[in-house]
Formats: C-alpha cells, sequence, structure tokens
C-alpha cells in the first residue's frame, strides 16, 4: 500500500514534497499544519490554535495591566 502525499492545509491540493523543499512550504507553530509558501498567510488567519494562543496572551496582559 503506498503512502497517500500530504494535502495543504488551506487548498487541499497535494504538496509534492520534491517542489517544496526549496523553501516553498511552510509549517504552521501553533497547529502544525503544513501549507505551501503562498497559502500560508492565508492559513494564519483562520488557524484555530493560534487565535486562542492570542486570546489567552491578550487575557493575561490585561489582567497584569489592571493589576489582578
Amino acid at each position: 500500500m503506498t503512502e497517500r502525499p500530504p494535502l495543504c492545509a488551506t487548498c487541499h491540493l497535494v504538496i509534492d514534497w520534491a517542489e517544496q523543499v526549496d523553501g516553498g512550504m511552510v509549517l504552521c507553530p501553533a497547529c502544525g499544519a503544513v501549507t505551501h509558501s503562498e497559502c500560508a498567510d492565508r492559513h494564519a488567519p483562520n488557524c484555530r490554535p493560534a487565535q486562542q494562543r492570542d486570546q489567552e496572551r491578550l487575557a493575561a496582559w490585561s489582567k497584569a495591566v489592571r493589576g489582578w
């Protein structure tokens, strides 16, 4: 049985490792999704783990500013 090629988390097209070795592939640090480099900007605003992380950071900062 052959292994299925990975799909881009944004456009859902196949990521061809041979073409992506030169930096055309991006790994999302928040969720670990693999995207084409040209799709990374579209993935970032919709990444739920990143949104949650940012909300938690904002809440912690707000709490610190208020002195709670």
